[in-house]
């Protein structure tokens, strides 16, 4: 039985470019919208604590001098700092350099009463799925 001979390459060069675009509009979107000369509702300890997803585990805010710090104790690669992006919104700085994701956010969840009970992750990319993680906090 004879096969049409298919350019794979060809077809991956394709979906990488369309890949690259998309992850470049939706980066240019987050930073259309940031919102400038805002502050966090609190101060940094109340964002400090840990969260946890059932699928991803342990996340850790912690305080670090002026800065929040990001940490996936499962997966270390991932750990980061965060600046303040706007309102209760941080942006992620990646400790270590990734191929398929750099800009990212970070937003801290809040109920009825003011209380910190989440975070909420926002990180254009086709690689890890951040929109997956839902974490609560649980202390």
């Amino acid at each position: 039985m004879d096969q049409e001979e298919k350019d794979w390459s060809k077809t991956n060069l394709a979906y990488e470019n369309n890949a690259i675009a998309n992850w470049d509009k939706r980066r240019k979107e987050r930073l259309d919208k940031r919102k400038t000369g805002s502050s966090p509702s609190f101060d940094l300890e109340t964002y400090a604590g840990t969260y946890h997803d059932p699928m991803y585990g342990e996340v850790i805010i912690s305080v670090e001098g002026e800065k929040l710090l990001l940490e996936f104790p499962h997966a270390p690669a991932l750990n980061a700092r965060l600046e303040h992006w706007h309102d209760d919104t941080f942006e992620i700085k990646w400790r270590e350099v990734h191929a398929w994701f750099g800009f990212g956010t970070i937003k801290f969840e809040q109920n009825n009463n003011r209380d910190i009970i989440g975070i909420e992750f926002d990180v254009p990319n086709a690689d890890i799925f951040f929109d997956e993680i839902h974490a609560k906090r649980v202390k």
